[in-house]
């Protein structure tokens, strides 16, 4: 994740981006710039305190204690009781595949004398409920409920709905001399001696060394403003402006140097003139990429056998009408 300033902005490509230029993220806490989160799950959701609310509005709360996570264990070592099958409670089947709360069959023979054969379901949770406040469960005089298990079901989806969702089409590396990635987004050039200044969207190149003492200074303030002394005279203050920003003034640009002195909410910087041109529009910089989609990408490159010249045909993006002759 890059490294915001103040305002939660940063420079990605050239660009000044916020976090205010995004939409919420799906990760209540985690900045949208982030983009890749590591989490330690937890899955005993089942045990501490758990609370529910009944048809009158009351809520009531109680530790669950339990840590037994399995209680089909008594029917499997029954030697009465015998397993029948699986079954994925609905809508508890992820778009992977993956069923989160599952309901075991067990045929445990003849529970009374009448000769008739009853087949006891178990629900499989992290943990056993047997009380929520002053209602309880007694599965010798409670008929079975299929409209828990469906609240079951739900409430288990919703701790690992965050695993489902993905981010595609997204270069994992932005571009860099050093190291060019296969795919990066399009990047602002500039002529030949200026470097790209995304608070501007400018080329500038500075003019001699910057200044500073009590004649130069670019200073700051969230109380007072901007204001830029050159050579003893301001020429430049606007009580809007907080932060340090590049500002034209008589064909030059001025911009902030190194912050050297600090008074109660006043940050004093030094002064620094730029000559200013236009930014080269984003684009692929090296020529072994052409854009696609909005993304610098390489593209597929046809293999001939030995001795067989290659023609590539007119759509770069695909080797269907590529030659070898």
């Amino acid at each position: 994740m890059p490294d915001l300033d103040e305002n939660g902005c940063t420079t990605i490509n050239g660009f000044n981006v916020c976090e205010d230029d995004f939409d919420a993220s799906p990760i209540e806490g985690i900045s949208p710039f982030c983009r890749r989160v590591d989490a330690d799950f937890d899955c005993a959701f089942n045990e501490g305190e758990i609370c529910t609310t009944n048809m009158d509005g009351e809520e009531t709360c109680f530790q669950n204690e339990t840590i037994d996570t399995n209680t089909c264990e008594a029917l499997e070592q029954s030697e009465t009781c015998s397993y029948v099958g699986t079954e994925c409670v609905e809508g508890a089947m992820s778009d992977a595949g993956t069923c989160y709360v599952q309901t075991d069959t067990y045929d445990c023979g003849y529970d009374a004398t009448s000769g008739t054969e009853s087949v006891q379901e178990v629900l499989i949770c992290d943990g056993e409920i047997q009380c929520v406040g002053e209602s309880c469960y007694s599965p010798q005089r409670d008929e079975p409920n299929s409209s828990f298990a469906e609240a079951n079901a739900y409430l288990q989806i919703l701790q690992y709905a965050q695993n489902d969702f993905t981010c595609e089409n997204i270069p994992e590396e932005s571009y860099s001399e050093e190291n060019t990635p296969d795919r990066y987004y399009p990047t602002v050039t500039c002529p030949t001696g200026f470097d790209y200044n995304s608070a501007s969207n400018t080329c500038l190149q500075q003019v001699g060394e910057c200044s500073f003492d009590q004649d130069n200074y670019y200073a700051v303030s969230s109380r007072s403003g901007a204001q830029i002394v050159s050579e003893g005279s301001t020429i430049f203050e606007n009580s809007a402006i907080t932060y340090c920003t590049p500002i034209d003034i008589g064909g030059y640009t001025y911009t902030c140097g190194e912050t050297l002195q600090k008074v109660a909410n006043d940050e004093f910087s030094e002064i620094c003139k730029n000559t200013s041109a236009t930014a080269i529009a984003s684009s692929c910089v090296t020529d072994t990429h052409l854009l696609k989609d909005g993304i610098c990408e390489v593209p597929p490159t046809s293999l001939c056998p030995s001795g067989y010249v290659l023609t590539e045909g007119d759509d770069p993006w695909s080797t269907d009408d590529d030659i070898c002759s």
